[in-house]
């Protein structure tokens, strides 16, 4: 890896020496010397750089997943709160489509 290489990669993450340094197991000054080129990046740090972007592009997969069941969890709280509400047992699917019909009515009134 080259000092270009390891400045954009430092930079894509937005790190500056201090703050990579315990993400790469190393001192600030070790940093800064495979920035400048004066010491060559060891292929275990590069190892560490590749391991923390394959984790970010997880991350970002899992990402949609995730917000899906938060939102998933956050219906069915609203549903159960509206059926204690109502004294009624109203499921999720059943919540999300009054609620639907409730918005399309709003917007039909408002035009």
């Amino acid at each position: 890896m080259t000092p270009t290489e390891f400045r954009a990669w430092l930079e894509r993450r937005g790190l500056t020496y201090k703050e990579a340094a315990p993400l790469l197991a190393a001192h600030p000054n070790e940093v800064e010397r495979w920035a400048n080129g004066r010491r060559k990046v060891l292929r275990r740090v590069e190892r560490i750089m590749d391991l923390l972007d394959e984790i970010d592009r997880l991350r970002e997969r899992l990402e949609p997943e995730t917000r899906t069941a938060a939102r998933t969890g956050r219906i069915q709280q609203a549903a159960r709160e509206a059926s204690a509400a109502e004294g009624k047992n109203i499921s999720a699917s059943e919540w999300v489509r009054i609620a639907c019909e409730e918005k399309l009515e709003r917007e039909d009134k408002n035009g």
